[in-house]
């Protein structure tokens, strides 16, 4: 696995467009799921799309948030949900765009930062070149807008 902003700064290498297609995020649906005996905190979303008129299906994983990171004596209290924090936990990517899919899917999960459905097989249909001949993992901007989303909503410590 690996921490977010690894996989934010070879995003460039791969899919150049990608941080500049970042826009205001429209996320709804927005559901976390913690589990205190892995210790693992997901949060899932349908992303809005800035260039079609589809929604995206995103997920997070950070691995080792203990029960109380980052939250405050009241927020415990009150049963917040852990913090994660970008620079300590380590983090696991899904989105069910074409662009994560054909880029990033396959290299995420041979390198331990893909997680969520399987797609399914594909078959080359011609000869052009593959789009990430290095296997560099990444995230596509509906990773990014997510994750911007739970920063700036104060769901995870930046």
């Amino acid at each position: 696995m690996a921490l977010y902003n690894t996989l934010l700064e070879s995003t460039p290498k791969v899919s150049p467009k990608t941080p500049d297609s970042v826009r205001e995020p429209r996320v709804s649906g927005l559901d976390l799921n913690y589990d205190p005996k892995t210790e693992r905190l997901t949060y899932s979303a349908r992303v809005h799309s800035n260039s079609t008129p589809s929604n995206y299906d995103v997920l997070i994983e950070f691995s080792d948030v203990k029960q109380n990171q980052g939250l405050t004596e009241e927020e415990i209290q009150q049963g917040f949900q852990p913090k994660p924090s970008l620079n300590n936990n380590e983090v696991k990517v899904f989105c069910n765009c074409t662009n994560y899919r054909f880029r990033f899917d396959e290299p995420n999960r041979s390198n331990g930062v893909g997680t969520g459905p399987a797609f399914p097989t594909y078959v080359r249909k011609t000869n052009r070149a593959p789009n990430n001949p290095a296997q560099l993992p990444g995230v596509c901007s509906h990773i990014i807008e997510l994750m911007n989303y739970l920063v700036t909503q104060g769901f995870i410590i930046d």
